[in-house]
């Protein structure tokens, strides 16, 4: 490796470490994701392992900035539509240029206990393969135990019909049902005796 990849390396890793707003960590992702397109054009294996890398922080950074960022004021669409107040200086995602998806993602990556991190990113690079968002996410989801959200219980909503209903009613209802299946039968009974 070069020291010029090195010291721009270091400069992206301490630029992700000062970074207080999301908007300065996108834009180190975005340029390590052009970093990684001149890498994989250029074949050159050691540069898209530090793009992927620098990638990766990149979004783990943006994560844990978005969860301390406060959330847009507003309401749902529940009732009476009610406008967020024009003074409401947080920017939203579609301001910050990032999707739905993105966030969450980053979010999940955010998550990912630092040390977990840091070995999934040291194994990369001694493997020379490539860390993805999508496996990072994927390792993220195991260490909640599945897809990410806590599975809810389901809400008490009162007795079952079963439980509550006399079983001896249920005999009768039963019989009842059974009777007028077969009313033919009934009648040729009625009939022959």
């Amino acid at each position: 490796m070069s020291e010029v990849r090195l010291v721009k390396y270091d400069a992206a890793r301490n630029g992700l470490a000062e970074a207080h707003r999301v908007d300065e960590v996108k834009d180190i992702r975005d340029k390590a994701l052009a970093m990684k397109a001149y890498a994989q054009q250029a074949k050159d294996d050691s540069l898209l392992v530090m793009a992927t890398e620098i990638k990766a922080r990149a979004e783990g950074r943006a994560g844990e900035l978005l969860r301390e960022m406060d959330k847009r004021l507003g309401a749902k669409g529940i009732g009476k539509k009610v406008q967020s107040p024009r003074n409401d200086a947080t920017p939203s995602l579609r301001d910050l240029g990032i999707s739905l998806n993105q966030s969450s993602a980053w979010q999940r990556i955010a998550a990912i206990p630092e040390e977990r991190f840091e070995t999934l990113i040291a194994q990369a690079a001694e493997t020379g393969s490539r860390v993805t968002t999508k496996a990072l996410v994927a390792e993220a989801r195991k260490g909640t135990g599945g897809k990410g959200k806590q599975k809810r219980e389901k809400p008490f909503l009162g007795p079952r019909v079963e439980d509550v209903v006399d079983p001896l009613f249920m005999v009768l209802s039963d019989l009842s049902k059974r009777t007028k299946e077969r009313p033919a039968a009934r009648a040729a009974g009625d009939c022959a005796g």
